[in-house]
């Protein structure tokens, strides 16, 4: 009987340890994709914001080390159109507290933005996000399969409102810094990738790309001039794609610019291509495997537009 009860005790721990892997932020190759819209939506979709944040380096504020978040603004109606990447605060994990802090730069304070030691009931503490504290209490845990591990997921319940998903190493479906609240406008998350993998995708939606978007890469518009022959081999490539321009008319004055998207529209990579230039090489050996559009630029005109495979 005795190996028997050893053998149920073993097999019962997984489900009644409260111990289980911990996963902190991202410190790099990490953005969260959100939006702000009217509450409740419309039949029409009309979007208010749409920004990502990313993560560049470090900073020390008050002799305390910071991951720096960066804000990049896009247009709504137009994901090729955004502003630069601006400096947006700094967020640091506590791994020991399983709790995450935020340096709100508008404040010059730091506030709790993820407490992940919370119990089923417990009451939301005030953090930076939770603007309608204490009406937020977590309702439930469970986990959720990200990439090839499970992570904690709290569900946060509020009396008039419909319950919010924070997840470990992830945030809320409200967004990173997005408030966690119902009220005449919401924010949410609408995708979440790390080292070019999307992790997590809001229920809501079956696409990272708004539905309002007039300038998908993955279906992009027509070249403006058609006296520019771009191509790009070998094709599929590995680590290195060469370009070859071929010029029928002499009408361009500088160089071009390329930039190459990924097929969920996000920018991964651009350089400067010499006008002229034959035999130009580009490293695409940090890219995953996939599909991607190359978009050539003279002075913001679009002059050629092609794909191409990586395949490893």
């Amino acid at each position: 009987m005795k190996p028997l009860l050893l053998l149920i005790l073993v097999l019962l721990m997984p489900f009644t340890s409260k111990e289980q892997t911990y996963f902190p932020f991202p410190d790099s190759n990490a953005v969260w994709q959100e939006v702000l819209l009217p509450y409740p939506p419309g039949p029409i979709i009309s979007y208010m914001e749409h920004v990502e944040y990313t993560i560049s380096g470090d900073t020390l504020i008050n002799n305390i080390l910071y991951k720096k978040l960066f804000i990049t603004y896009y247009d709504v109606n137009c994901s090729e159109v955004f502003t630069v990447p601006s400096f947006a605060g700094g967020f640091r994990n506590d791994s020991v507290e399983r709790k995450v802090y935020y340096y709100d730069l508008i404040s010059s304070e730091e506030w709790i933005l993820y407490d992940f030691t919370l119990d089923i009931g417990d009451t939301v503490p005030q953090t930076f996000n939770n603007i309608s504290f204490p009406a937020l209490s977590v309702e439930s845990i469970d986990s959720v399969l990200i990439g090839d591990h499970f992570r904690k997921r709290y569900i946060y319940a509020q009396p008039t409102y419909p319950p919010i998903q924070v997840i470990e190493g992830i945030g809320a479906e409200t967004g990173l810094l997005g408030y966690m609240e119902y009220f005449e406008v919401i924010y949410y998350l609408r995708c979440f990738h790390q080292d070019d993998n999307i992790f997590w995708m809001h229920p809501w939606v079956i696409s990272c790309h708004l539905e309002t978007d007039t300038c998908l890469a993955i279906s992009v518009p027509e070249p403006i001039s058609d006296d520019v022959l771009i191509r790009i081999f070998p094709n599929p490539a590995s680590d290195l794609i060469y370009i070859q321009c071929s010029f029928e008319k002499s009408g361009y004055s500088g160089d071009f610019k390329l930039e190459i998207f990924n097929i969920f529209g996000e920018k991964v990579g651009e350089s400067r291509i010499p006008k002229g230039s034959d035999g130009y090489s580009y490293n695409v050996s940090g890219l995953s495997d996939g599909i991607y559009i190359a978009i050539f630029r003279e002075n913001w005109r679009i002059v050629s537009i092609t794909k191409f495979l990586i395949a490893k």
